[in-house]
């Protein structure tokens, strides 16, 4: 039996005792009844029979089985009578869950960017949306279609009614959008862009007008970019990949040089300051010769946090003086209660473990001025299938092990073909505060799901919600200001 309350509701389901009588047929008269026969002589005395025990167990908020807490109820014969229930004698579990009067993200559109393409999307051009930035009123979102090379606008003033502006050509292919008051920034691969000479710049489109101002040769392959809170300085990741199918991409025997590094810019009274490279060889254990940057988040006191992802390191960069401040192993985890195994067709069977797993972190965002957390992807010798929160010394406040590929399982969503790789690859990372919550939101890209959390105690995330989306989610963006 278990019982779990959600909301409102309690959900209450029980094993109950089930009696069949059968009738059997019409054998003929019945003879006469037969006399009592001498009663036998009394039996020995049995022994006592185990004791019956109940166990009750408070649940805090943010466990596994009651997001805000609740009571487990263990019961089971006491075979050893050691006067406790031990854990091979629980024969029954339930668990009562406390009621949620919690606020909930509620899905109020979906946009289908191939409608910029045609209107009812009857077209064959390949078209996706992967980043996507705001308007500072939060009311236009931009965001990056790399197939097709351009730079997409949607009207969001109603937000149940997201209507398509239009999408202007970059030139190349776009990686990554911030905006800073009315422009927009864009990291875009140059077509000519190599492996072995990486190519790439920065285009400044002005959005309201939604037209290129300028462009920045930067001087390498750029990938993720991020503007400061209070709009002074960009920060533009150029993480020049690997070719992974040269020695099988195993960069740690074979760097694949030219390294990747992070440019510093000031944009503050709307102009675009000379790039100040901040090189980042010689820091990670893993190919330091051959650093690959991969995504960046800024906080309030403007400190860059850079992650390193094939090299499953972490850099903080203080982008005043272009220098970094610390930089430190991104770590590893053991994972246990997993499905490593893919099977055709497909059987979900979370037994296994992986030991020593590299986190090798994707996606990143600032919590406050001390703490971020990463979205543990992997891709060169790992990934976590979870999400872990870090302090600026480089401490792990919190890691969530194998609740992601949990959850996944759990909603019908765990993609079985990657078992074999990193499960269900949480993607990104979002922190938004919400009316007095702390809210951080972990996409999985292939579990197509949104994990939202509570980090208000970021040493006790608590899960809010589970959210489904469209296929692959890449980037997330909140926006507190419009609840």
């Amino acid at each position: 039996m278990f019982l779990q309350k959600k909301g409102p509701t309690l959900l209450l389901a029980a094993a109950l005792p089930l009696f069949l009588a059968a009738c059997e047929g019409d054998d003929g008269a019945t003879g006469p009844a037969g006399g009592t026969g001498p009663a036998g002589a009394q039996g020995a005395t049995g022994n006592d029979g185990a004791n019956s025990l109940v166990v009750q167990t408070e649940l805090a908020a943010g466990s596994a089985q009651c997001r805000n807490g609740g009571v487990q109820i263990d019961s089971g014969l006491d075979l050893n009578g050691n006067g406790n229930l031990d854990a091979g004698e629980i024969t029954d579990t339930s668990v009562v869950c406390n009621a949620s009067t919690d606020k909930a993200f509620v899905r109020v559109a979906t946009f289908p960017v191939c409608t910029l393409i045609d209107a009812d999307c009857n077209d064959a051009t390949e078209t996706a949306a992967e980043i996507v930035s705001a308007t500072p009123d939060g009311r236009t979102l931009i965001y990056t279609d790399s197939p097709t090379e351009q730079l997409g606008f949607v009207d969001i003033s109603d937000p149940a009614n997201p209507v398509g502006i239009e999408a202007i050509a970059l030139g190349g292919e776009p990686t990554s959008v911030a905006v800073a008051g009315n422009r927009a920034f864009v990291g875009v691969v140059d077509p000519a862009n190599t492996f072995d000479a990486p190519a790439g710049f920065l285009a400044v489109v002005d959005t309201t007008t939604r037209t290129i101002s300028a462009t920045v040769d930067v001087g390498g392959q750029p990938d993720s970019l991020a503007v400061s809170p209070d709009g002074n300085w960009l920060a533009i990741v150029i993480e020049n990949e690997r070719d992974e199918d040269e020695n099988d991409g195993d960069i740690g025997a074979t760097p694949q040089l030219p390294a990747g590094f992070v440019w510093v810019i000031d944009i503050s009274g709307g102009g675009v300051g000379t790039p100040v490279a901040v090189t980042l060889t010689g820091l990670a254990a893993t190919a330091p010769s051959d650093p690959e940057p991969e995504y960046v988040d800024i906080n309030d006191d403007n400190i860059a946090v850079v992650t390193l992802q094939e090299n499953n390191h972490i850099v903080l960069i203080d982008l005043q003086t272009q220098t970094i401040t610390n930089d430190f192993n991104a770590g590893s985890v053991n994972l246990t209660q997993i499905d490593a195994t893919e099977e055709d067709p497909a059987i979900i069977s979370q037994t296994e473990m992986q030991m020593a797993v590299p986190r090798e972190a994707d996606g990143v965002a600032w919590i406050n001025n001390e703490l971020f957390a990463t979205a543990d992807e992997g891709d060169y010798l790992g990934g976590s299938r979870g999400f872990t929160i870090y302090n600026t010394n480089g401490d792990v406040v919190y890691t969530s092990g194998n609740e992601l590929d949990h959850l996944a399982a759990r909603y019908g969503h765990y993609p079985d073909g990657r078992s074999g790789n990193k499960g269900n690859e949480p993607e990104n990372a979002e922190y938004g505060h919400y009316d007095g919550d702390d809210i951080l939101v972990i996409a999985s890209e292939r579990s197509s799901l949104l994990f939202v959390y509570d980090v208000s105690d970021p040493v006790r995330p608590v899960l809010k919600q589970t959210l489904p989306t469209a296929l692959g989610p890449e980037g997330v963006l909140a926006i507190p200001a419009r609840n």
